[in-house]
């Protein structure tokens, strides 16, 4: 099992246990390094000037980014499938998934 797959493992255990003990699950945020920025908060070069290009040119740089995420998902299906699994487990014992997100 990978690192990011008994994370999550872990993850969706202990709320599944914390849950059915009625305790909280918040934890403390972890403190950030100061001066670095998250890759999807920083500028993505290829939209640079994109208010200056046309129609067409936009259409294509929307097309050419979309295609990354297809393939990040695609580099992590047997994880994402996995953590499905994980989930689906947690959920026969008793277990509730909080999705939340931002953006």
């Amino acid at each position: 099992m990978g690192e990011y797959a008994a994370k999550w493992r872990g993850f969706c255990l202990g709320i599944s246990s914390d849950i059915r003990k009625g305790t909280s699950i918040s934890k403390p945020a972890s403190p950030k390094p100061q001066g670095i920025i998250k890759k999807t908060e920083q500028r993505n070069p290829n939209s640079t000037d994109i208010d200056l290009k046309s129609t067409a040119e936009i259409v294509q740089i929307f097309h050419e980014e979309d295609q990354k995420a297809i393939a990040a998902v695609a580099a992590e299906s047997d994880a994402i499938a996995h953590a499905i699994d994980l989930c689906v487990a947690a959920f026969r014992d008793g277990g509730r998934l909080f999705y939340v997100g931002a953006g």
